[in-house]
């Protein structure tokens, strides 16, 4: 019962940071590569179901599969961004719910 919980938290865990760093718009660069980090840990994480389905017979665990795939969607954009600003070398910025 507790690793289920502990699925649920970690797929909203992000949101929180995300959205703070979506309002002041600018962050710092340990912020922004630390939520990078946490991004890309989830792709390999998909990347390990993908595996694990392919050569497991019996590995089915929808569950914690669907509750990854809604954190790594989450994270995507932010990895776009952060993508982006660092390939043309300017400071990482996000599109905010305040932009004019």
């Amino acid at each position: 019962m507790l690793w289920v919980f502990s699925i649920y938290v970690e797929a909203a865990a992000a949101i929180p940071q995300i959205y703070l760093l979506t309002v002041s718009q600018e962050c710092h660069n340990l912020t922004w590569h630390y939520v990078a980090t946490l991004g890309a840990y989830r792709l390999f994480y998909v990347l390990n179901w993908v595996w694990r389905f392919m050569t497991e017979n019996h590995y089915r665990q929808w569950f914690v599969t669907l509750l990854g795939l809604i954190q790594t969607a989450i994270y995507l954009d932010f990895l776009y961004y952060y993508v982006t600003a660092t390939m043309q070398g300017r400071r990482f910025r996000l599109p905010g719910a305040f932009d004019d």
